[in-house]
């Protein structure tokens, strides 16, 4: 697969949508503010409430914030300092509380940072909690005044707790992975990764080479794990002379892959990689997100399962995976989720199972990436225009097979284009995929037309 990511837009403006808050901090994020998102939340999730955060400069002053409105509410805060955000989904459970709080901006630039929300599950408030969430946010005076009732402790084991549930599951064989002796080269773009990605390579017995480890939150290049933005770490697979080249994002919930030839493919193989390994296994059906790579549909179709598309956003995708009992699914942006380890995207587990693959198969990544077929996805972003850009593709595709589950999805025989506006930032999301780069940029140049 070929991927192109080419236009990069960034508006100062909080984003509050099923993803949860995010804006540029100091410019429509403060304290303040998630001072007063936090105690909206606890008081619906009320009783004991996780909170991690990513390596963002930010995160410290902000998760202060978090602590104090959780507090203020009445609700005991579990700090887990510098986490994942499949650590903090796992530590809600494994600490029996009554929510979470992810204090992170995902992909997004540094100066970004934002919330992120969990239930008593460990997962992300769906939409019908979420409004009520937001209503009662909106329903608050001010909240600075307020005295704080609950207590506040640390809770430094999250990491370890999710290290070893991912080594103690069936499809994890550690000896089998030890004995490859992987030279493994990783990207954690000093995010939260460095400490956890380190933690499970090391323990399946990879050599380890490390970039942008410093969990500083000084991103060295754009976060978001796309080949564009992996070029250093080509460059540090063919120097190594490695088996592969991992990247995360900072929160370490998407995987991304370098080739041992140096070559960065598409996040969406990580994805389609597992899914075609857990179908072959396990006979499972998959649920995953209209924006995924349709190498998802041609496993299903190769194992003889069936693939479900939900709407754009986890949540989205894991309400499905629930609905259809799927034992794999997640998002074509790299975000694996597993069910018998936790609904939740998770590169750590990613890590693992993609090692685990090659080492079944005895092949490499490109002999991997090989087994599919060959398409090109363009992936660009553009300004919120006025009017309703609705209308306008609707007319330029009519006549068209479309789904309108989430923005609008237009269907062909061997391509789709997808347009759709973002959940993390005020743009739309203009996304296509077809056999060459040429149809499906044109699939891409009719949709910016009418625009």
């Amino acid at each position: 697969m070929v991927e192109y990511d080419l236009l990069e837009v960034s508006v100062a403006r909080l984003m509050v949508s099923i993803s949860g808050v995010r804006g540029v901090y100091g410019d429509g994020l403060d304290d303040a503010l998630a001072e007063k998102f936090a105690y909206a939340f606890g008081t619906l999730y009320t009783g004991s409430v996780v909170v991690g955060r990513d390596s963002r400069v930010s995160g410290p002053a902000i998760a202060k914030a978090v602590f104090s409105g959780l507090r203020k509410a009445g609700c005991d805060v579990i700090d887990l300092g510098l986490a994942s955000t499949p650590t903090t989904e796992m530590a809600v459970t494994a600490k029996a509380a009554s929510g979470g709080i992810i204090i992170t901006a995902s992909h997004n630039p540094g100066q970004w940072n934002g919330l992120k929300f969990l239930g008593p599950e460990g997962i992300f408030l769906d939409g019908t909690q979420a409004a009520e969430f937001i209503k009662e946010y909106e329903a608050l005076g001010d909240v600075s005044g307020l005295e704080l009732s609950g207590d506040l402790s640390v809770w430094g084991a999250a990491d370890s707790h999710h290290v070893d549930a991912v080594l103690a599951l069936e499809y994890v064989d550690s000896a089998l992975i030890k004995s490859k002796e992987f030279t493994v080269c990783l990207d954690t773009v000093n995010g939260a990764g460095g400490p956890i990605m380190t933690r499970i390579l090391e323990s399946l017995g990879c050599k380890l080479h490390i970039m942008n480890a410093d969990p500083s939150g000084i991103f060295t290049h754009n976060p978001e794990p796309t080949p564009a933005h992996l070029t250093d770490l080509c460059d540090f697979v063919r120097e190594k002379k490695a088996d592969i080249g991992i990247a995360v994002d900072p929160d370490v919930d998407r995987i991304a892959l370098v080739d041992e030839n140096g070559v960065a493919i598409s996040e969406e193989y990580s994805l389609a990689f597992v899914i075609d390994y857990m179908m072959a296994r396990k006979g499972c059906d998959a649920a995953v997100n209209l924006s995924s790579s349709r190498m998802s549909d041609d496993a299903a179709a190769r194992n003889g399962c069936t693939l479900k598309r939900s709407a754009i956003g986890e949540i989205n995708v894991v309400v499905l995976m629930r609905e259809i009992n799927a034992g794999i699914g997640g998002e074509g942006n790299g975000g694996i989720i597993l069910p018998d380890l936790h609904y939740g995207r998770d590169a750590i587990l990613g890590a693992a199972m993609i090692l685990q693959i090659l080492s079944e198969k005895e092949k490499t990544v490109s002999e991997l990436a090989a087994e599919f077929p060959n398409y090109a996805m363009i992936k660009e972003k553009a300004e919120l225009g006025e009017g309703d850009w609705r209308d306008a593709v609707r007319e330029e595709f009519k006549g068209d097979s479309m789904d309108e589950v989430d923005g609008i999805k237009v269907l062909f025989d061997d391509s789709w284009v997808h347009v759709r506006e973002s959940n993390t930032e005020p743009i739309v999301r203009l996304m296509a995929e077809a056999p060459d780069e040429a149809k499906a940029r044109g699939l891409i140049e009719r949709v910016r037309a009418v625009l």
